[in-house]
């Protein structure tokens, strides 16, 4: 979705960019020849990216999705430094760091610890929840794909609508449906044949 921003601001508007950047060797994509470039030129080539990228973030803002879209900005800011960063010689170093500040280094290794650490926790709760799954029969339905299993034989089909909320189906649910009690500080829950019948306590 990033990139659908990222296309939509600049068919909207190439104002940043005053020079035609093909005259320095450079197209939309990554190109070996950035050593080879004059100290003006790389200067240029410098503050045409970050003013691009200051001008991307402005239009996230403007849609009020800049937290939503936060991390993967921060990836594709870091991405163009570490293109910029390939030079070696001291004096275009020196023009990198007063273009892109200390600040932005630190938020994008501050966005990274939280997305390594929620992407661990996330493939822990799926082993978890792999695990758990019913061993003999279950039906889940979730995002994307329905995950059939029956005697651990485990069949995957991809659905036409995207689910956000998991549908499970069990032999313990389907038992849950056809009788079950539940009592708590306010009401007394009775589920007989799928039908739910709710009882007010008195206190």
């Amino acid at each position: 979705m990033l990139q659908y921003a990222i296309t939509l601001y600049f068919c909207k508007s190439y104002k940043t960019l005053n020079k035609k950047l093909y005259i320095y060797n450079y197209d939309v994509g990554a190109s070996p020849k950035i050593e080879n470039l004059e100290i003006n030129k790389y200067k240029f080539l410098c503050e045409t990216v970050k003013i691009s990228l200051d001008e991307i973030y402005n239009f996230l803002c403007k849609l009020n999705i800049e937290k939503i879209y936060g991390y993967s900005f921060s990836k594709l800011c870091y991405h163009h430094y570490n293109y910029l960063n390939q030079v070696k010689d001291k004096d275009y170093k020196n023009i990198l760091s007063d273009t892109f500040s200390k600040d932005f280094i630190e938020g994008y290794e501050a966005f990274k610890e939280i997305s390594d650490y929620n992407g661990i926790e996330y493939k822990s709760l799926e082993n978890l929840n792999e695990k758990l799954i019913p061993y003999f029969f279950s039906i889940i339905i979730f995002k994307k794909y329905t995950n059939i299993r029956i005697f651990g034989i485990k069949i995957s089909l991809k659905n036409k609508i995207y689910y956000n909320k998991p549908i499970v189906i069990s032999f313990n649910n389907l038992l849950k449906n056809i009788f079950s009690i539940k009592i708590d500080d306010k009401y007394f829950v009775l589920k007989i044949l799928f039908i739910r019948i709710a009882f007010k306590k008195k206190i």
